[in-house]
């Protein structure tokens, strides 16, 4: 077991799209936790927006992913990551929202966007892993997926509640928005990661 978790770990350091990607969602995970899942319906229950209000922008959110999921299945990522990285800055879009307006509608329409977005996401990389990760590979690079991005998800949580109360709700959950974007946006500085084709394309070039 032991040899099999090394080797899943010189592969997962050794594929710079995979790394990078993780990475930025250790801080994505984290930023979002504590903004949105932490934060959001304090700011709810004590705005305009309501414990109702709070359910519809979660359901706005899922009609979104539901839509985009029925969208990309007539669409051909030809660069899961690069657009996947990009559908990943519209998840931003609810924090920004609550953080500068709070309006309940603006926040809806912010949640559907960033349901879309995360579905791209979802989709680009999922076809990112399932064509370019060894056969052997996959459980492992999964794994090492998943403890990276949520490794750091509990420190988000813990500390937004003392940011709030130094700084004010709206503006932590502002930041952590704000935060996100820039953090998907630096993920594209990799070639790595905006220039990772499909494989079906690669093979049909090279015939």
């Amino acid at each position: 077991m032991v040899a099999e978790l090394r080797e899943g770990w010189a592969f997962f350091v050794g594929t710079t799209w995979l790394w990078v990607v993780v990475a930025a969602f250790c801080l994505i995970c984290a930023v979002h936790q504590g903004g949105f899942f932490t934060l959001g319906p304090v700011l709810a229950k004590q705005g305009d927006i309501g414990e109702s209000g709070w359910g519809l922008i979660l359901s706005a959110e899922a009609v979104g992913l539901l839509v985009t999921t029925l969208v990309m299945l007539r669409v051909r990522l030809q660069r899961p990551l690069f657009w996947g990285m990009l559908g990943m800055v519209l998840y931003a879009a609810p924090l920004i929202a609550m953080g500068l307006d709070g309006n309940l509608v603006t926040v809806m329409l912010a949640a559907f966007v960033a349901g879309a977005g995360v579905e791209v996401f979802s989709l680009g990389w999922n076809l990112a892993m399932q064509e370019n990760v060894p056969d052997d590979m996959p459980s492992r690079a999964f794994s090492y997926d998943a403890l990276g991005s949520f490794m750091a998800v509990p420190l988000g949580q813990l500390a937004v509640g003392p940011l709030a109360l130094a700084f004010g709700i709206e503006h932590v959950i502002l930041v952590a928005g704000v935060a996100l974007a820039v953090i998907a946006l630096l993920t594209l500085l990799s070639r790595a990661v905006r220039d990772l084709p499909r494989v079906a394309l690669v093979s049909t070039t090279t015939l």
